[in-house]
C-alpha cells in the first residue's frame, strides 16, 4: 500500500514513519488505559477502547483503497499523483523472484538480521524481566532497597 499511494524518494521517510509509530503505541497505549481505568474502572475503559478500535476500522475499511484515484472524496494527499506509474501502459505482470536473488541481495539481509536482533532482544525483554527482576533479584531488592534508585538519579 505504501508503495501506491507514497512516491519512490518518500518511501523510506514513510516506513520509518510506520516502524515509529508502533513501539510509541505501545508505549502510549499502557499509560493511557491506565488512566483510564483510573477514572472510570476497567469495565468502561475496556468499551472505550473497543468503541475506539471499531471506529477507527470503520473509517479506514471506508475511506483508504489501495490506490489513491479510487479514494471516495478529494481528500488525497497531493503528492501521491506523482507515484511511479507501472510500466506497460498500466498493465501488471508478475514478476518471479528466486530466494537466491534474495539471499543475495546485501540490505535485504541485513534488515532482517536487524529485525531478528530486535525481536530476539523484545522477547528477552518482555517475557525475561519479570523473572529476573521479581524473582531472582527480590531478595537483594530487599536487602539493598535503599541503594536501587541511586543509578537513576
Amino acid at each position: 500500500m505504501t508503495a501506491n499511494w507514497v512516491p519512490l524518494s518518500g518511501r523510506a521517510r514513510a516506513q520509518g514513519i510506520i516502524l515509529a509509530g508502533a513501539p510509541l503505541g505501545g508505549a502510549v497505549t499502557p499509560v493511557l488505559v491506565s488512566w483510564l481505568i483510573a477514572l472510570f474502572g476497567w469495565r468502561v475503559s475496556f468499551i472505550l477502547a473497543a468503541m475506539v478500535t471499531i471506529l477507527v476500522t470503520v473509517g479506514w475499511f471506508w475511506y483508504v483503497r489501495d490506490h489513491p484515484a479510487e479514494t471516495p472524496d478529494d481528500f488525497i494527499l497531493k503528492g501521491s499523483a506523482d507515484v511511479d506509474p507501472i510500466p506497460n501502459g498500466g498493465v501488471e505482470t508478475k514478476r518471479t523472484l528466486s530466494w537466491h536473488a534474495l539471499l543475495k541481495n546485501r540490505n535485504l539481509v541485513l534488515l532482517a538480521f536487524g529485525y531478528f536482533a530486535l525481536n530476539y532482544f523484545e522477547y528477552i525483554f518482555f517475557y525475561w524481566i519479570y523473572y529476573t527482576i521479581l524473582e531472582r533479584f527480590a531478595t537483594l531488592a530487599r536487602v539493598r532497597a535503599p541503594f536501587i534508585p541511586l543509578p537513576f538519579c
